[in-house]
């Protein structure tokens, strides 16, 4: 008896103390952005799972993996990653940079001792993937706050970031987090005039997309802006490991993609004065995705636009910029949402429109929810965008 009344009188003890230790979240913090980056991550893997369950796929034999979940994750150009970090690119000379399928292979090679080769190098993939994307999410909060001083824009430029219609990208086996990652940590080095780290990082963009040597324009745009000598030089830096690269591309192919890009600029048909739109005109291009593509586009335009009312990341948005321009030359409307995910000026518009909106900010934020759902089942059952 004297044992069940110490008893009861500890447990009223402890009921009655207040507790020690509270958690709290504070509104448009770092924290809030990576506690939606996670929920986001959820969704993906959830939409994927289900999509997968219920709806018919096309092609399911190509590149099977048979890794629950992951498998979800390793379509399309995630197969030609891992062949490259498997067997180089004197076997399978796709024209895919080799940052990332060297990080494949250096991530796995521990793993080999546990599970099969394409195990180890599908995991090493997908976590090198979303680790990326979480370190975007903060080098996006970050930088936003070094350029505007606002945390709320910072807050809802992640959010945007997190539920991006293409958003799945981002945790496949594809590069676009790795690069964002690296772009927005050059970017916030840029900003605090770290020039050495820039470089470093500008570098290793280069090495990871065709496109990555775009980075360049903001060190110019920095230079010229402070008649800065030491950026306009730095500029020239992260173009190298893109000539290192297609001087080793020449050498197995016997041909140039730069040397190819140049030319490609004096073939563009006149008739078609945006070469990104050239697939509307094909019949077959579903009605359904113009209607989604095109405003994204749009968007893009806009963002780009806003820095000469906002004067504020001039840098940046330059990047963006010439960006669009490449995008716009090269590239097409189907492949415009993943190729988005790098025009940083999307998140800033978007961050600064709903930063005073309560409303406007949960009916955009559940519209591009809504898209990401859309297009992560396209992309686990191998659908065609068109």
């Amino acid at each position: 008896m004297m044992l069940f009344e110490k008893v009861r009188a500890l447990s009223n003890y402890i009921r009655s103390r207040p507790p020690r230790i509270t958690i709290t979240l504070a509104p448009y913090s770092l924290a809030a952005a990576l506690l939606l980056a996670l929920a986001s991550r959820a969704i993906v893997v959830f939409v994927a799972v289900l999509s997968w369950y219920f709806f018919p796929v096309i092609n399911p034999n190509a590149w099977f993996t048979d890794i629950p979940i992951i498998d979800l994750f390793t379509r399309w150009d995630g197969g030609w990653y891992l062949k490259i970090a498997e067997y180089g690119y004197e076997k399978y000379p796709k024209y895919f940079y080799p940052l990332y399928p060297f990080l494949m292979k250096a991530l796995s090679t521990p793993l080999r001792a546990f599970m099969p080769p394409l195990w180890a190098l599908c995991i090493a993939g997908f976590a090198i993937s979303n680790a990326s994307f979480f370190a975007a999410v903060v080098a996006l909060y970050r930088l936003t706050r070094l350029v505007f001083g606002d945390e709320k824009t910072a807050y809802y430029a992640c959010a945007f970031l997190s539920l991006h219609p293409a958003s799945v990208f981002l945790s496949s086996l594809y590069v676009e987090s790795l690069s964002l990652a690296l772009t927005l940590w050059t970017f916030v080095a840029l900003e605090e005039n770290r020039v050495s780290r820039a470089l470093a990082l500008a570098s290793l963009v280069s090495l990871s997309r065709p496109v990555g040597f775009v980075v360049s324009v903001s060190f110019l745009a920095k230079g010229l802006r402070g008649r800065s000598i030491a950026y306009i030089a730095a500029a020239l830096m992260p173009i190298l490991p893109l000539a290192i690269f297609d001087y080793y591309w020449r050498i197995i192919t016997g041909r140039s993609r730069i040397a190819a890009a140049i030319r490609g600029l004096t073939r563009i048909n006149a008739k078609r004065l945006v070469p990104i739109f050239s697939c509307l005109y094909m019949p077959q291009f579903n009605f359904a995705l113009k209607i989604l593509f095109i405003p994204l586009f749009i968007v893009a335009i806009l963002s780009i636009m806003y820095f000469i009312i906002c004067k504020r990341g001039i840098e940046y948005y330059a990047y963006s910029a010439a960006l669009l321009a490449i995008y716009a030359v090269y590239a097409n409307i189907r492949g415009f949402p993943r190729y988005s995910l790098l025009i940083i000026s999307i998140y800033w518009l978007l961050g600064r429109l709903v930063s005073k909106n309560a409303t406007l900010s949960s009916a955009l934020l559940a519209a591009s929810a809504s898209l990401m759902g859309l297009l992560t089942s396209v992309f686990v059952n191998w659908y065609e965008l068109s």
